[in-house]
C-alpha cells in the first residue's frame, strides 16, 4: 500500500487481495 503505486503495478504484493 503506497501512496503512489496502483493496483495494476503490484499484484497482490502484501495486500492479500
Amino acid at each position: 500500500m503506497l501512496p503512489e503505486t496502483p493496483k495494476s503495478e503490484i499484484p497482490c504484493r502484501g495486500l492479500g487481495a
